[in-house]
């Protein structure tokens, strides 16, 4: 293991137990208000129980319920001061301290984990980052250290080269060249798309740029499957075009994304909709990264994730399941290591509501029978293709 591979080991430890952390102190910050809620049953009686009614619970601060059952109390011990009973009205007044007290309480630890809580997603976040950019310098050194392995075409490549060198559109070419070869994007739409943003031309001369490197034999073209909509055009550099993407860059191309899914998964079919759902989350503005790794869990113990993605400081570790002959003991282990890597967070897409549901019950049996709490984020295609920016894009979103 080299000393690239310890840092990355290191961080993700110190991701998966800051990560536990948090877990613990939500879990704690929850207790908190909940005994606070206890409290103002006991001296609120059905005035509390109305605020209840008309308050969610999980969204109202330890602070505002305490001045709910400052307030409730107050009302109540002035309807008392109007009474005769004056030995009833001392009794009401020690409780009334005694409970203040222990709201007092209850409100600081809330207050406390809650800021615990704040410190841990920030440092979360913060590993998670440096986890990534750590993985990403890597593919950097492993693409330099594999540049020298890269077979020379059949044909003299001095003299193909030279020639291709003098075509009038070589700049373009070998920049549409670069692009699929640093990124690894399989998909012709994308590298269309990022070839015009970054040399500010047409979608048209980028796509011409493509047909020349097919004709030069640097790339491989075929017609993916479709995801609902047109087929999908995929582009990968062939061992001329890694040889040719070499010498331009003195690195190794990345593997082509599509057939980096391929392996892991069971067929073309699933490959696309991975692919899709990855599209419609950058379209809701999160950062994707589709080139994920096997995160160590224990020795012979791995979580590969579908697709990695952030947003607002939160980490997504997606499982995109098609529902296709689920294997009840495979899935278990599944959800087990996804909740072991994410911090007690399960995320879930697949291509439907039907299968969503059938999937978050299964989530929900394994949950209950090991006696784990969790939250399950949950969403599917159609769903997602309906969502706009800004929109949330689970369609379940809570504690299970």
């Amino acid at each position: 293991m080299n000393q690239e591979e310890i840092r990355m080991r290191e961080l993700e430890i110190a991701v998966e137990a800051n990560q536990t952390l948090l877990t613990l102190e939500s879990e704690k910050s929850k207790r908190a208000v909940l005994q606070i809620a206890a409290i103002g049953r006991e001296l609120g009686g059905v005035d509390f129980d109305a605020y209840l009614q008309a308050h969610n619970i999980e969204e109202v601060s330890p602070e505002e319920l305490a001045i709910a059952i400052i307030g409730i109390v107050k009302a109540n011990l002035a309807l008392l001061k109007s009474l005769p009973d004056a030995e009833g009205l001392i009794e009401f007044n020690r409780q009334l301290i005694e409970s203040r007290k222990l709201a007092d309480s209850q409100t600081r630890r809330a207050d406390q984990a809650e800021e615990e809580v704040r410190v841990l997603k920030r440092q979360v976040a913060a590993l998670e980052t440096s986890l990534a950019d750590l993985r990403q310098e890597n593919q950097k050194l492993v693409a330099v250290a594999e540049s020298s392995k890269i077979p020379a075409p059949a044909e003299d490549p001095t003299d193909w080269f030279e020639k291709w060198h003098k075509f009038k559109f070589f700049h373009r070419s070998s920049q549409t060249l670069q692009v699929i070869g640093e990124s690894g994007w399989g998909r012709e739409s994308q590298i269309i798309e990022e070839g015009s943003t970054r040399q500010g031309c047409s979608e048209k001369r980028i796509r011409r740029s493509l047909e020349d490197l097919y004709k030069q034999g640097l790339t491989a073209c075929e017609e993916g499957v479709s995801t609902g909509g047109s087929k999908a055009g995929l582009v990968k550099l062939t061992d001329k075009g890694c040889w040719a993407y070499t010498k331009i860059t003195g690195a190794a191309p990345l593997p082509s994304e599509y057939d980096a899914l391929l392996k892991a998964h069971v067929s073309e079919s699933q490959v696309a909709l991975v692919l899709k759902a990855c599209d419609l989350f950058e379209a809701l503005g999160f950062d994707v990264n589709r080139k994920t790794t096997d995160i160590k869990i224990e020795e012979n113990r791995y979580f590969k994730p579908d697709f990695i993605m952030t947003k607002d400081g939160q980490t997504y570790y997606v499982e995109f399941e098609t529902g296709i002959s689920p294997n009840r003991a495979s899935l278990a282990q599944k959800w087990e290591n996804a909740a072991v890597v994410s911090g007690a967070r399960i995320c879930l897409v697949t291509p439907n509501s039907s299968t969503m549901n059938t999937l978050c019950g299964n989530i929900v049996r394994w949950a209950n029978e090991r006696g784990r709490d969790i939250h399950v984020y949950a969403t599917n295609l159609q769903a997602l293709k309906r969502k706009t920016p800004g929109e949330t894009p689970w369609v379940i979103d809570k504690d299970r």
